[in-house]
């Protein structure tokens, strides 16, 4: 809307300016049609593509970075960033180091709905409702204006019998109540006369030219386009004297078709029969859609002095209005042109001045977070220590620079702190602990694989922007707790999740079977638990549970904490039918869902089971074609008995030498990861014609292998899982 405003507002001052520079230079017709372009840009609510030419470049507020914020922010709001995608996490964390006092609610991007800001009244909210409110406001005065003297024509019309060459067609009643003649009606437009047009022949003869003018103009279609324009843009001044000038502008175009062809004599006729017709005093015409004869003293004075001293166009006075025309249409129809963000500097405004800016990454990708001080607000007031600040985050590899601005808010005064280090967090590692070095901005960001910013806000919350090469911007909000219950349960959230740990250490695979060893911790513990077998079937995403096959503890609840448990392989679905995985339920709603186990190593397969993975983007056209003729052709020559388990491949006669390269893997169910078992195949780059076969008695025993085709010419492998 506001882009709206001002281009139109631009537009509307430009044609003012023509209007008064150009009179007499072009015709009036011209001058008329140029407000033909105020009425487009009215109507079209949106700007067309983006243009260099646009004047909403001259307009910071209005470039094409990304108007979107991801929250509005208060002093009391801490906002959330909404970039990534990993999933938020409810329970509470102990803390380490200087956070040992206290304990940590991480919440990851995704999550903006975690935010519960205090009500309160925002007058920004209210102007739609405004508008609305004076749109319906003056639409309906001016549509009762329009009915109320529709109806009181019609009451009182009386049509006359002319001639069709005198008329051109229009019908033409006669309203003995009626200030001056006009032409009214939007579907079936007619010409109505009042009893002072009938005086004298050459009087008739004016009026209904200067209708007739009106009529071939569709004029009675601009009036009602000009009552819509003025209910919508009520609040607008520009748009109102806009309306009165084009107005204005219709009937001198009008005279200007009638006495076109007129001799002097005949034009000053013509002119003195307006001043007789047009009243004094006509209350309430503005707000009709008619072409009533009416105006002030002023504008009639200038009507007439157009109408006799006509003047012929000047051909370059028309070629600068068309020229002109069109450099108003560039420059007020299209939108603001994007602006390239180079870095986060670029989202600087007037009034904010840098703090830190921190930056991560190589050419391939770089990620800067900058932190400004800024102006607060109008109408917040800070508290004695603090200061309001911006943080902008950017990221070269997004195409469209979404929720730069990050957050926004009253922070401690100088409670910045920024942190890096080159190391990531080994889960192998027995320390479990990273080394960190303080940020001073002159680091090599090639060099840094973790960034940490934090700002500490006026309730104590802790404020972490996280950057990492290999992930999006995450935010984690640290609040110190303080009173015993909530440590009590993030003790029992602890004690939980090491049971579920205990749980899936235990699980092997013994003949036929998986057994599982349940916790004996579970014997003791307050809360309501159960034990749930579920699988989620091939291509969805609702689990369902299994309840034929399984021990009868399952739908019993019966479980003895400490003993062993098996589950027949038969009860699990194939690995080409779903995944199942073993669930430690507790039924309490204010603990956190436990990670379900899966079960996916211990799957049987009854059918070989195919995927693919490419290194480049799938081809197209005829590309295409011959990229799934060259998979389809190796799939088709797979061979496996579930019997015997054996296993044969052959490489299609029609494939190029050392176009198909083969790696056999097997999975190691301990370590949850494939081994290379490639010495057990007979060939690793067979030729074309050649069958490779794996016998299962050759295999070792009770193994899940894969093998890798991988095409050479397409950089594609065709994966294929068996038993």
């Amino acid at each position: 809307m506001i882009e709206l405003l001002i281009t139109s507002s631009l537009l509307i001052l430009a044609v003012l300016a023509a209007r008064a520079l150009l009179a007499g230079r072009i015709s009036r017709r011209m001058q008329y049609a140029l407000w033909g372009l105020v009425l487009l840009r009215l109507l079209l609510p949106v700007s067309l593509p983006q243009s260099r030419a646009s004047v909403l470049n001259a307009f910071p507020n209005t470039a094409q970075v990304s108007l979107t914020r991801p929250e509005e922010f208060s002093g009391e709001t801490l906002p959330v960033p909404v970039d990534t995608e990993t999933q938020t996490s409810t329970a509470e964390t102990a803390i380490t180091g200087e956070m040992q006092a206290g304990l940590s609610e991480i919440t990851n991007n995704a999550a903006s709905g975690a935010q519960h800001p205090e009500w309160s009244l925002n007058p920004a909210a209210l102007l739609p409702v405004f508008w609305a409110a004076g749109a319906l406001l003056t639409g309906g005065a001016l549509l009762w204006a329009n009915l109320r003297f529709a109806l009181r024509l019609w009451r009182e019309r009386c049509q006359l019998d002319l001639a069709p060459e005198a008329t051109g067609g229009v019908p033409v009643y006669l309203c003995h109540d009626l200030a001056s003649p006009c032409l009214h009606g939007l579907v079936h437009p007619a010409i109505y006369l009042n009893p002072a047009a009938l005086e004298s022949r050459e009087r008739l003869e004016f009026v209904l030219a200067h209708e007739k003018a009106h009529h071939r103009h569709r004029d009675h279609i601009w009036g009602a386009l000009r009552c819509l324009v003025l209910a919508v843009y009520w609040f607008d001044p520009l748009v109102w004297w806009a309306a009165a000038v084009s107005k204005r502008d219709c009937e001198l175009a009008c005279d200007e078709a009638v006495t076109a062809a007129m001799e002097e004599a005949r034009r000053r006729d013509y002119g003195r029969c307006l001043l007789e017709l047009i009243p004094r005093h006509a209350p309430g015409t503005a707000l009709l859609a008619a072409t009533s004869m009416s105006g002030t003293a002023r504008s009639m004075q200038q009507r007439l002095k157009a109408i006799v001293t006509a003047k012929k166009p000047r051909r370059a006075a028309i070629a600068l209005t068309l020229a002109g025309a069109v450099l108003l249409t560039a420059c007020t129809f299209t939108g603001a042109s994007e602006k390239t963000v180079t870095g986060a500097r670029d989202y600087l405004t007037e009034g904010e001045t840098e703090w830190k800016l921190c930056a991560l990454g190589d050419e391939s990708r770089m990620q800067e977070l900058l932190v400004v001080r800024a102006p607060a607000p109008e109408g917040e007031t800070l508290a004695q220590g603090q200061e309001y600040v911006k943080v902008y985050y950017w990221d070269s590899a997004a195409e469209r620079q979404e929720n730069y601005l990050q957050f926004a808010g009253p922070v401690a005064n100088g409670s910045l702190e920024a942190t890096w280090s080159d190391e990531t967090l080994d889960p192998d590692e027995e320390s479990g602990v990273v080394r960190v070095q303080p940020y001073q901005g002159s680091e090599d960001p090639a060099g840094i694989r973790t960034l940490d910013v934090v700002l500490l806000a006026p309730d104590g919350t802790q404020l972490q922007f996280n950057l990492n090469r290999d992930a999006p911007l995450t935010l984690i909000k640290t609040r110190k707790v303080e009173n015993e219950e909530s440590s009590e349960s993030m003790q029992m959230a602890w004690e939980l999740m090491d049971l579920n740990t205990e749980l899936k250490d235990s699980i092997h695979q013994e003949g036929d079977a998986i057994r599982f060893t349940l916790p004996a911790g579970l014997k003791d513990r307050p809360e309501h638990w159960r034990l749930a077998l579920v699988w989620t079937p091939t291509g969805e995403i609702e689990e369902m549970e299994i309840t034929e096959g399984v021990p009868e503890p399952f739908a019993s609840g019966e479980w003895e904490p400490g003993q062993e448990y098996d589950i027949p392989l038969d009860a699990l679905p194939t690995g080409n039918e779903g995944t199942a995985a073993l669930r430690l339920l507790i039924e309490e709603d204010d603990v956190a869902p436990l990670v379900r186990i899966e079960l996916t190593d211990y799957l049987r397969l009854t059918a070989p089971l195919f995927s693919t993975q490419s290194e480049e983007e799938t081809p197209t056209g005829d590309a295409l074609v011959e990229y799934q003729a060259a998979m389809t052709a190796l799939s088709e020559t797979v061979r496996w008995d579930p019997d015997t388990r054996d296993f044969t491949v052959t490489i299609p006669e029609t494939a190029a030498p050392g176009e198909w390269k083969l790696e056999l893997s097997q999975r190691d169910r301990e370590r949850g990861s494939w081994v290379t078992r490639s010495a057990l195949l007979p060939d690793a780059e067979p030729q074309p014609g050649e069958t490779i076969t794996l016998k299962g008695a050759d295999l070792p025993e009770g193994g899940h292998y894969r093998l890798n085709a991988t095409n050479t010419l397409w950089n594609t492998t065709l994966s294929v899982e068996f038993e």
